[in-house]
């Protein structure tokens, strides 16, 4: 027949009440009377014994789980298959080692080595290279790769993570959404914030659906002045034929024009009826 014990290894770890202690040729006896109910307030002539222990009075045995001086103050009645009595005062107690003890602990030295293997072979061992995705050497191995990314890109994502919601800031002064391909750079200039192009060549566009400005407006803009001129050509650079020209005298009233030709998206030319004296603002 096999061992009739299950082992508590690995799901659980056995404990001395699993494998109870034992106590050499130990003897004694009850000192009174007790019911076949109780747990505890059972006196013993001689209390030195190791506990959890399995006790054998008269027919029944016990297991013996906690003990204050002379007093079991917690037991099991009944165990092994025998059943609990009441026994007299003067009843002989004797330490046992019952076929059970020796079965658990037989299962539960083959559980341990079955989990190990043979030549700890389902084990890693101190000085040990490392394998799978892992390498160096045990106990400080290092992870090798995590699906296609490599111990370097596992590396510097450590390196580079962060908190969730404890942002404090960055001192790059510009961001680049879908970097390396043609997203637009967010970038500080001064204090202000601008959306560029990929390659911060150009303005990029910025499309939202409502926009609450709360100081000034301030659009591009070009001011040259001139002097006595009946013609007036202006280079503004503002890289479209989509803008405005206002010419103003020295008090700042505006001044009408005959003709305003756009001669190219950086510059445009404006007429006036006889020579005037101001400046022009082009804003595009």
């Amino acid at each position: 027949m096999s061992n009739p014990n299950t082992a508590k290894f690995p799901t659980n770890i056995a404990t001395d009440q699993d494998i109870p202690i034992a106590n050499d040729a130990f003897f004694t006896t009850l000192t009174a009377n007790i019911t076949d109910t109780q747990t505890s307030g059972i006196t013993v002539a001689n209390g030195s014994f190791n506990f959890p222990c399995l006790f054998y009075v008269e027919d029944e045995a016990i297991l013996v789980l906690a003990v204050s001086g002379q007093t079991i103050t917690n037991c099991i009645r009944g165990v092994q298959n025998t059943i609990a009595v009441a026994h007299n005062s003067g009843a002989q107690v004797t330490n046992e080692i019952f076929a059970t003890c020796q079965n658990q602990l037989s299962v539960e030295v083959q559980a341990i080595e079955n989990f190990i293997g043979a030549a700890g072979a389902n084990v890693i061992k101190n000085g040990q290279i490392a394998g799978g995705n892992l390498s160096g050497i045990y106990p400080n191995p290092t992870v090798a790769a995590v699906g296609s990314s490599t111990s370097s890109q596992i590396a510097n994502a450590v390196a580079n993570s962060h908190t969730r919601n404890a942002d404090v800031g960055t001192s790059n002064t510009s961001f680049q959404i879908d970097s390396g391909n043609n997203g637009p750079v967010l970038k500080d200039n001064a204090g202000t914030l601008e959306v560029k192009s990929f390659d911060d060549s150009s303005y990029s566009d910025l499309k939202v659906q409502n926009l609450t400005v709360t100081g000034a407006i301030n659009g591009r803009k070009f001011v040259q002045t001139f002097t006595s001129q009946t013609t007036v050509t202006v280079t503004h650079n503002l890289n479209t034929l989509d803008v405005i020209a206002l010419a103003y005298d020295s008090t700042n009233s505006v001044i009408g024009y005959s003709s305003l030709q756009c001669n190219t998206v950086n510059s445009l030319t404006v007429t006036f009826t006889g020579p005037q004296t101001g400046k022009i603002v082009v804003m595009g």
